[in-house]
């Protein structure tokens, strides 16, 4: 009985800090000014259908396991961009090269291979985060990780399943689904941890790092749209910069060749013309 009341205090608390601090629901996002998006945000239930679904997407991980079974938090989101899908799903599956591309805009983020998991995530402010694609399919992706994440100027150890469904409005733009386990290293501080995160949005802090989902992502799809030489410099990597090219249209073409391969550079060039072509109509 005493544990089932400490779990409704803490869960009650939450939900006030939620309320309180703005969190429940909310907006803004990474949408920039003129193209906003529109979070809702809330603390999840606890849910054994969903457990078993992560459980069994991510292939019976030892660590997915002991996140689910002693997660400090979950929390939920429903994210609203007007934006090409295409071009934002290319942005999710191309964690690297969005990191590096965020680069170009004065971010810190930066996503290499992982010497433990897939990758290694750095947001420049001391929060580092190893994690690995655990499940992928066309609607959805399930990453798995662990990592030091700064709340508050605090260091708070964890680890984290992030599970993202993707659909499309009538509008065009994207939805996407979010939901985070989050579980505390340290047992003591867990309730604590708990409060913090409410506090802080540090699932987004996550998202952040993982996928560069800041403003940053909106003005480098902008650049996609708007540019009028870069989709000829993706499609034709092979001829020589235009004269007239901007300085920012040079940068992404050499990072994405880079970080990808001609190939791939020519795929989205040619998704980025369909894009505006559609856009246009």
């Amino acid at each position: 009985m005493n544990d089932f009341f400490r779990k409704y205090r803490l869960r009650t608390f939450l939900i006030i800090v939620f309320a309180v601090s703005g969190v429940f629901p909310a907006s803004g996002g990474i949408c920039g000014e003129s193209n906003a998006a529109i979070s809702e945000k809330r603390v999840l239930e606890e849910d054994p259908g969903r457990d078993a679904l992560l459980l069994r997407l991510s292939g019976n991980d030892a660590l997915a396991k002991n996140i689910i079974d002693k997660h400090s938090l979950i929390v939920g989101s429903k994210l609203t961009i007007n934006c090409p899908p295409e071009l934002y799903d290319w942005m999710v599956d191309n964690v690297s090269v969005s990191a590096s591309l965020s680069r170009l805009y004065g971010r810190k983020y930066k996503v290499t291979p992982g010497d433990v998991y897939e990758y290694h995530g750095v947001d420049g402010d001391d929060s580092v985060l190893e994690f690995f694609r655990a499940y992928q399919d066309s609607v959805s992706t399930v990453y798995i990780g662990r990592g030091t994440i700064r709340v508050f100027h605090i260091p708070v150890g964890g680890s984290f399943i992030n599970h993202l469904e993707y659909f499309r409005d009538d509008d065009g733009g994207s939805i996407v689904q979010n939901c985070m386990y989050i579980m505390v290293n340290n047992r003591i501080n867990r309730f604590f941890a708990s409060i913090l995160f409410a506090l802080s949005d540090v699932e987004k802090r996550v998202l952040e790092i993982i996928f560069s989902m800041d403003d940053t992502t909106l003005k480098i799809i902008r650049t996609f749209m708007e540019d009028p030489h870069l989709v000829d410099m993706l499609k034709r990597p092979d001829l020589a910069v235009p004269d007239e090219a901007s300085d920012i249209a040079v940068r992404m073409r050499e990072t994405i060749l880079t970080e990808t391969s001609p190939m791939e550079t020519r795929k989205l060039g040619v998704l980025i013309e369909k894009a505006r072509n559609e856009h246009a109509r």
